[in-house]
């Protein structure tokens, strides 16, 4: 199955990566890039996962980000900081129709995530194609890593989830029943 990648840069807590990892698998995606963990491999990260645990033992590690998206043709980037760079900023609810543009397979393009502590730093930014951000209020704009990834992940999965048929069966009588019901009121 093609789907997007999601790659976790330099993260810190296995606790976070495993709660990515349940949130990925939340919404169907599996594809988990890892660069420069600061443990590895984290058994927090593989219990913090619960049922997704497959999908953090499954995760390709890598050393620089060059390395971990050299077979992708696109990346996205999430930061929560405003930058001075010259890129493109689309909202996480723009995200679906933003890829349905690209007309690329989708397991050729990425999603970055930067560190806890710090996010993405410039260098990082630089290589990205477009800067992806979550709309969140002005008192506080900072998600937390898991938190960042499944909102993504669900954004990613509306259109998928809305093209699905929908094969709810009503029985006859329920129907009927309903029916009657309904004029009784």
């Amino acid at each position: 199955m093609e789907e997007v990648v999601i790659i976790l840069v330099k993260p810190q807590l296995g606790e976070n990566i495993g709660m990515a990892a349940r949130a990925m698998l939340n919404f169907g995606m599996h594809s988990l890039r890892l660069v420069s963990p600061r443990s590895w491999p984290n058994a927090v990260a593989v219990s913090s996962a619960t049922h997704a645990a497959k999908i953090v033992e499954q995760a390709k590690v890598f050393d620089s980000i060059q390395q971990a998206t050299s077979d992708l043709k696109f990346l996205y980037g999430t930061t929560a900081r405003s930058r001075d760079l010259n890129k493109e900023v689309i909202s996480s609810a723009d995200l679906r129709q933003d890829l349905n543009k690209l007309e690329l397979p989708e397991n050729k393009i990425g999603i970055l995530f930067g560190p806890e502590n710090s996010g993405m730093d410039n260098e990082t930014i630089a290589v990205i194609n477009r800067i992806l951000s979550i709309p969140v209020g002005t008192e506080f704009g900072s998600l937390n890593l898991a938190v960042a990834v499944g909102i993504i992940c669900y954004e990613l999965s509306k259109t998928k989830a809305l093209q699905a048929k929908c094969q709810v069966k009503i029985k006859p009588w329920l129907l009927n029943e309903t029916s009657q019901f309904c004029s009784n009121i």
